[in-house]
């Protein structure tokens, strides 16, 4: 849908200071081109998971130090982007299950209190699950 899935150690292309040598990040990532430009996402379920790092440095490195978050948020439960200790994540895509239709998604896009008011106004969307994996809908 957003891209496909690499294996880092036989990646060439932008790399999102993901590790393609020794494998410290991880051995896949999600990864695509779009209109000229490359973009290699940040998967916390991707990153390695550290037993005895109790605050996860490797995945906050990487993800603590992006602009923009893409949430898959299963339920209803409100995202607040408030609730996310970051200075450089200020906005937010989030994905949720159009509750009663397994076959559609609500966008929305929300940004932290401090971010100027212009990136808040986008209103929720529906999109079924072809437009999403035809990339149409972005």
């Amino acid at each position: 849908m957003i891209g496909r899935r690499v294996a880092l150690s036989e990646h060439s292309g932008y790399r999102g200071g993901l590790d393609t040598q020794f494998g410290q990040t991880g051995q896949h990532s999600v990864y695509t081109e779009h209109m000229g430009k490359e973009v290699m996402y940040h998967v916390a379920t991707l990153l390695p998971f550290s037993e005895t790092d109790t605050q996860q440095l490797q995945r906050k490195r990487h993800i603590g130090n992006d602009i923009v978050s893409l949430v898959f948020q299963e339920g209803s439960t409100p995202f607040s982007p408030d609730m996310v200790t970051s200075h450089f994540l200020h906005a937010y895509i989030v994905v949720q299950p159009e509750p009663g239709d397994a076959d559609k998604y609500r966008v929305s896009v929300t940004a932290r209190s401090d971010v100027p008011y212009l990136v808040q106004v986008y209103p929720v969307l529906q999109y079924s699950k072809e437009d999403l994996s035809s990339r149409n809908g972005f």
